[in-house]
């Protein structure tokens, strides 16, 4: 009979640093000889793409623009594209995307900013971790942290914190919007 033998670990990248000026930086990947660093970017958008600041196209050129402005860096396969609320993470793309992490597709997910990944502080936090024990790391191309740190990760929190209060704030104020024209006995839906 012989020993059982440990099951295969895949090989885990080194985690991308970030610059302490402003600007996440590539460290691995960045020599010679190393392989490119394997970026993917998500995008969303939760309300018609009109009236959002930050539109599926602006998002993606400027993902775009800052992968290859990156040294070693390499975009690959077609962006992960959410049309749903940032307060769930029960959105197709970002599954596909969790599904490609931990099939070792790509190293680092790249959104423009954390609330387009998500607007809740327990959504953020179960995404990164997934990220984490997928082995990929996480970058925003705006907002400049390293997850590998406790500072880092205390950055994203506050930023989450942040995308969370943003949301409830809005809501609060559609409600009151509707509640006035419902006083006035306007029609209060859109």
């Amino acid at each position: 009979m012989s020993a059982p033998t440990a099951p295969k670990r895949r090989q885990r990248r080194p985690r991308v640093r970030t610059n302490q000026a402003t600007q996440p930086q590539a460290t691995i990947g960045a020599e010679e000889n190393s392989p490119p660093l394997r970026v993917a970017i998500y995008l969303r958008i939760s309300t018609d793409e009109l009236h959002q600041p930050f539109s599926l196209e602006a998002q993606n050129l400027k993902l775009r623009n800052y992968v290859t402005s990156q040294d070693n860096w390499e975009l690959v396969g077609k962006p992960y594209i959410d049309e749903k609320s940032g307060a769930t993470t029960d959105r197709p793309a970002l599954k596909r995307a969790l599904a490609a992490a931990r099939a070792g597709k790509f190293d680092v997910l790249l959104v423009y900013r954390v609330d387009r990944l998500s607007r809740s502080i327990r959504g953020l936090s179960e995404i990164l971790a997934d990220l984490e024990d997928a082995g990929a790391a996480f970058r925003s191309a705006t907002e400049p942290f390293d997850t590998a740190t406790p500072a880092g990760r205390m950055m994203v929190q506050m930023l989450a914190v942040a995308a969370e209060f943003e949301r409830a704030t809005i809501i609060d104020r559609v409600i009151n919007g509707m509640e006035r024209k419902a006083a006035r006995g306007e029609w209060p839906g859109g």
